[in-house]
C-alpha cells in the first residue's frame, strides 16, 4: 500500500471513529438508526473520495515535477550541444 493510500485509510478510520462515538450518544428507534448509519457511511465515502482525489493530485504534481526536470535536462543538453558547434 502506498503512502497516499495509508493516509486515506487513516482519515477514514478517524471519521469512522468519530461517527461511532456520535452514534453511541444517541438512543433511537431502528428506522432512525438505519438512516443514521447510511449518513455515517456516506460521510466516510465522501472523506475517502476527497482523500483519494487529494492523493491523485499530489501524485500528478510529483509526476509533473519529474517531467519538467527531465525536460530541463534535455534543453540544457541541447543548448550545450549548440554552443559546442558555434
Amino acid at each position: 500500500m502506498s503512502r497516499w493510500d495509508k493516509k486515506a485509510a487513516k482519515l477514514r478510520e478517524k471519521v469512522c471513529d468519530g461517527e461511532l462515538e456520535q452514534e453511541r450518544a444517541f438512543a433511537s428507534d431502528p428506522s432512525e438508526e438505519r438512516a443514521r448509519w447510511a449518513i455515517v457511511h456516506t460521510r466516510e465515502d465522501i472523506v475517502l473520495i476527497v482523500s483519494h482525489l487529494s492523493s491523485a493530485n499530489q501524485q500528478l504534481a510529483a509526476i509533473r515535477r519529474i517531467l519538467l526536470s527531465i525536460l530541463l535536462v534535455f534543453v540544457a543538453a541541447f543548448a550545450l550541444k549548440l554552443l559546442h558547434y558555434w
